[in-house]
C-alpha cells in the first residue's frame, strides 16, 4: 500500500467518521444503507461492528475499490429524476449532498425509504477560531477548480437548510463535531493538486494558494467538522 499524501487529512476524516460511526450505534440499528458511499468506509466501519450494512455509489471507480476490499457497495444514482431507493431501517447521507444537484430530493427519498430514521451529514465550519477564515479559502479554491473541472461542488448545507427539506413531523437532533487539528502546508498543496487534476493554476489561483499554504506554516489551517441531524420517523407510523 502506498503512503498517503495528506495524513494528517485522513486522521482528521477518519475521527469524523468515527465520531459519526459512534452515534449512530448508540441507536442499534439492525440494517443501514448509506448513499453515496464512495469505496465503502463506514460500510465497512458498521460490518465491523456487525451490523447489516451496505452502500450505493455511482462512481466506477469508488465501485471497484469496494469490490476488491470485498464491501458491499452496488452501483447506483441517488439523485435520477426518478425511481425510488431500497428501503432500510437507517438510511445515511454523510458529507454527500453537496455532490449532488437536488439534496432536497434525495433527502425526500430517503425519508420514504427510511423505517426508523436518517442520519445525514455535511461539513462544517467552526466559526470563531483563526483557522475559520483560513480553511474557508481553501476550501472556496478547490471547490471551484472542482467545479471547473465538471464536478458537482457546491456549498455546505447548513443545517436549517437540511431540516427545511425533511418531513415536519420527524423528531431531530443536530450535532456537531470539529476536531481541530492544522494541516501542514504540504498537505495543502496536494488538496489544491488534486482539484486542479494536472491543469495549471491562473496567477491568482497561484497566489491564492501560496497565502494559504503560508498560513499552513503558522498551523492556521485547520479543516472542517461536520454538522451531523438525525431525523427519526414518527413512532405511532
Amino acid at each position: 500500500m502506498r503512503p498517503s499524501k495528506h495524513p494528517a487529512f485522513d486522521e482528521h476524516r477518519q475521527n469524523l467518521r468515527a465520531a459519526f460511526v459512534e452515534w449512530l450505534l448508540a441507536q442499534e440499528p439492525a440494517e443501514v444503507l448509506d448513499l453515496g458511499a464512495g469505496a465503502g468506509a463506514l460500510v465497512a466501519d458498521l460490518l465491523d461492528a456487525g451490523v447489516k450494512a451496505s452502500g450505493i455509489e455511482p462512481s466506477s471507480q469508488a465501485l471497484e475499490r469496494a469490490a476488491n476490499d470485498g464491501i458491499p457497495v452496488q452501483q447506483g444514482n441517488i439523485d435520477g429524476p426518478s425511481g425510488a431507493l431500497p428501503s432500510a431501517e437507517w438510511i445515511v447521507i454523510r458529507h454527500v449532498l453537496h455532490h449532488v444537484e437536488n439534496p432536497a430530493r434525495v433527502l425526500l427519498r430517503a425519508a420514504a425509504a427510511a423505517h426508523v430514521g436518517i442520519l445525514v451529514a455535511e461539513p462544517y465550519a467552526t466559526e470563531g477560531f483563526p483557522c475559520s477564515e483560513w480553511i474557508q479559502r481553501l476550501d472556496a479554491l478547490t471547490r471551484r477548480l472542482d467545479r471547473d473541472s465538471g464536478m458537482i461542488h457546491e456549498s455546505d448545507i447548513p443545517a436549517v437548510e437540511l431540516i427545511s427539506m425533511l418531513p415536519n413531523d420527524w423528531a431531530l437532533e443536530v450535532r456537531t463535531f470539529v476536531p481541530l487539528t492544522s494541516l501542514p502546508p504540504e498537505e495543502v498543496e496536494v488538496l489544491v493538486d488534486r482539484s486542479a487534476r494536472g491543469e495549471p493554476l491562473s496567477d491568482s489561483d497561484l497566489k491564492e494558494r501560496d497565502l494559504i499554504m503560508a498560513a499552513a506554516k503558522d498551523g492556521l489551517v485547520c479543516p472542517k467538522g461536520s454538522v451531523v441531524l438525525m431525523a427519526t420517523r414518527p413512532k405511532d407510523r
